[in-house]
């Protein structure tokens, strides 16, 4: 897939990398925050009132992600595709979740909450441009590892 000038990461893409793994792990780290803040906090503010009820859905929200965080990890290091296919899909689930918030947001009339989604959606947007090249930047460098076998072979 092409992407325009100003959406080409490649020149750089660990950077970026590092970049999308340091906000995969701060998510990871606030929602688990936020998870241990539900459970011992018996005076919640208005704001949190709502998710008094969800301490284990946001506990295991955290969990997940930090799962995925661990995965991220290993593909960008160890340069597993499958594990960045692994990540892309749960970043594509995670982007049509926000999308669909969105038009929740827009619905209630909220502009606080709208504005938030549409940071959100920019993030998120960045994150699978970013790991789209990463995983297309492992695929070129495997595919140049193996010509040289198969023209060895040949002689």
């Amino acid at each position: 897939m092409a992407f325009g000038r100003f959406c080409d990461f490649s020149a750089n893409i660990r950077t970026h990398a590092t970049i999308v793994g340091v906000i995969t792990a701060l998510d990871a780290i606030l929602t688990l925050l936020l998870s241990v803040v539900l459970r011992t906090d018996d005076d919640l503010g208005e704001n949190l009132k709502e998710l008094d009820g969800q301490q284990d859905v946001v506990m295991w929200l955290g969990i997940i992600e930090l799962t995925f965080f661990g995965i991220y990890c290993l593909g960008v290091i160890r340069q597993q595709r499958w594990c960045l296919t692994l990540f892309l899909v749960f970043v594509y689930q995670c982007f049509v979740l926000h999308l669909f918030l969105l038009v929740g947001a827009i619905m209630m009339c909220s502009i606080g909450s709208t504005v938030i989604m549409v940071t959100i959606l920019g993030i998120v947007t960045y994150m699978l441009l970013v790991v789209h090249q990463l995983r297309s930047s492992i695929s070129v460098a495997l595919d140049a590892d193996r010509k040289p076998e198969a023209d060895s072979g040949t002689v």
